[in-house]
């Protein structure tokens, strides 16, 4: 048994029935923890990236008095604060917390609460959520008198003055200061500690720890905003984290009349000519483009120009519809890897 947050206790048992282990959380007397709060947040979230709720027990009066989870085997998300691993590592782990934030979003739900020992990563590498203790309804709008949240983790505007919007935004800023943390080895920015924090103009960047000119280096900073209405949510920032864990993974196969083409992160870029007519593939490590096109390049009747962007199955055409049957038709097709959690 432990207190958890100064809100509530948990106690660790087993389940004989259905011969599990499970985790009781009831409120501590004379705290503010509200446990339909969290009952209702956890059942309406479907999310492997969430922990699960199995029952809710009630008091004498009826009352909701406590609620029985899944019981997550593994470490806090601190645990994992090391040099030690690597940058991939690092994303997959802040991939799989934003796929968790958007399903609680989805869900018209707000977490309020986010930060590293609010999740564990269990032994198979599956990150999980819990503790929704002052989670709120997001279709509400809430607003609230006291500026809830953990210094450090907790939005510049929920610092201002009462009552305050609370709003997906705040668990978009969360996420941002824990993506710091975990690429910083741990280390906590003094900028998130003020009174309000301030990490947008104290120049708070992800740049040498990213990567400069790639997308997911402005996303995370974008989180860190003063202004809630300009940071991405939770789907925005899932989107970009997946776009860079399978930079260079991507393959492309173009054919030719029999002679096939391989365009990937060993052949950046490959050109295909016929009679005049010409397209040059490049891949950017992240998307396939058009470098360069000479004479009549079409895809789907569509012409094609320098810097479209080529997904999926297509058939590019070189040469014009006059030239019938002459005109060379190029298949061209991308697989896309995927991302195991």
């Amino acid at each position: 048994m432990g207190p958890m947050g100064g809100q509530a206790s948990v106690f660790y048992a087993r389940d004989k029935w259905l011969d599990r282990d499970v985790v009781m959380k009831a409120g501590l007397p004379g705290s503010n923890y509200e446990v339909i709060a969290e009952v209702r947040s956890l059942a309406a979230v479907n999310s492997k990236h969430v922990v699960a709720i199995y029952d809710a027990l009630r008091d004498g009066s009826g009352k909701i008095a406590a609620i029985v989870e899944e019981d997550v085997e593994g470490v806090m998300l601190d645990a994992k604060f090391s040099a030690n691993l690597g940058l991939t590592d690092k994303l997959r782990l802040l991939y799989q917390l934003a796929c968790g934030v958007n399903d609680i979003h989805t869900a018209k739900r707000i977490h309020r609460d986010l930060k590293p020992n609010n999740m564990k990563v269990r032994p198979d590498g599956l990150l999980k959520i819990f503790d929704f203790g002052i989670s709120t309804n997001l279709a509400d709008g809430d607003e609230t008198l006291i500026g809830k949240g953990t210094r450090g983790y907790k939005a510049p505007e929920l610092f201002g003055a009462a009552p305050m919007k609370v709003s997906s935004k705040c668990d978009s800023y969360s996420i941002g200061v824990i993506a710091h943390q975990l690429m910083s080895d741990g280390a906590m920015a003094n900028a998130f500690l003020q009174r309000p924090p301030d990490p947008e103009s104290a120049g708070i960047s992800f740049e040498k720890l990213t990567g400069s000119g790639k997308r997911i280096t402005k996303v995370l900073e974008a989180c860190l905003a003063t202004n809630p209405a300009t940071r991405p949510e939770a789907a925005e920032i899932r989107d970009a984290l997946a776009t860079e864990i399978v930079r260079d993974r991507h393959r492309a196969i173009m054919v030719n009349g029999g002679v096939q083409y391989v365009v990937d992160s060993s052949h950046r870029a490959v050109k295909v000519e016929s009679l005049g007519n010409e397209i040059t593939v490049e891949y950017t490590g992240t998307r396939f483009m058009v470098r360069a096109v000479a004479g009549d390049v079409y895809v789907n009747n569509r012409s094609m120009n320098v810097g479209d962007r080529l997904s999926g199955a297509m058939v590019i055409t070189l040469g014009a519809t006059a030239m019938k049957a002459v005109r060379t038709f190029i298949s061209f097709d991308i697989s896309h890897p995927e991302i195991l959690v």
